[in-house]
């Protein structure tokens, strides 16, 4: 019967060190978890700033290709003039008085 009761306390001690194993296993998963959050986030933020990058320089080719546009006389620039109502095609839809005021000095609101 003393060997019963041997087996016994070594079982708990095993149950326990089994238990921590585990324990210390999750800690190491974890932490390989938060160094690839790590690494997909400022391959996030690179990607981010290569976007950025592109849509500027893209930007940019789009301006002087519509500046050139317009200086070879293929675009003309619209300009609008709210009181003459001969040149709007839809003139009949609405009436100045209709539309919502944005205020005396300034025509439309700054975005």
């Amino acid at each position: 019967m003393t060997t019963n009761k041997g087996k016994e306390k070594v079982r708990p001690i095993d149950k326990e060190q089994d238990i921590f194993n585990r324990i210390m296993q999750l800690k190491t998963d974890v932490q390989a978890m938060y160094a690839l959050v790590d690494q997909i986030d400022k391959s996030i933020q690179e990607s981010g700033v290569k976007l950025a990058e592109m849509l500027q320089e893209r930007h940019k080719v789009l301006r002087a290709e519509l500046s050139n546009m317009i200086d070879q006389g293929d675009v003309e620039l619209l300009s609008i003039n709210h009181n003459a109502s001969d040149q709007d095609p839809n003139q009949d839809q609405a009436s100045p008085s209709q539309l919502p005021s944005w205020g005396t000095s300034d025509p439309f609101p700054d975005f």
